[in-house]
């Protein structure tokens, strides 16, 4: 995953959502989700991780973030997001603040995903 362009980076994790169990944690820069990765020739990033989304509901997903460690130093590690019905909106409970220069994912109404340029 070195070398990965980023899809998004989480900007709040909503408590006791799936994305909390998964560990997700703010900050993190998504390079994978399910399939779904950065490729210039992607497609709309937009619809595809929305239906993997829709079509992985009480499924397990796996997605891969690069985490900062400290010091200028950076960690990828896979996690697993299940999709479900929670207490919260949508299916995962994670916002990702718009990443210019592209528009990303919709995950809850406000979670965006889609390539980085960073």
């Amino acid at each position: 995953m070195e070398g990965k362009t980023p899809i998004a980076q989480v900007g709040e994790v909503s408590d006791d959502s799936p994305a909390a169990r998964a560990g997700l944690e703010v900050g993190d820069m998504v390079l994978k989700f399910g399939t779904v990765e950065y490729s210039p020739s992607a497609g709309n990033l937009i619809q595809i991780i929305g239906k993997v989304v829709a079509d992985s509901e009480g499924k397990s997903v796996p997605l891969f973030v690069r985490r900062h460690a400290g010091g200028g130093v950076y960690q990828t590690k896979k996690l697993a997001i299940v999709p479900q019905k929670w207490k919260g909106r949508g299916l995962v409970g994670y916002h990702c603040p718009l990443f210019p220069p592209f528009l990303m994912l919709t995950c809850h109404n406000r979670c965006f995903l889609g390539p980085y340029k960073g």
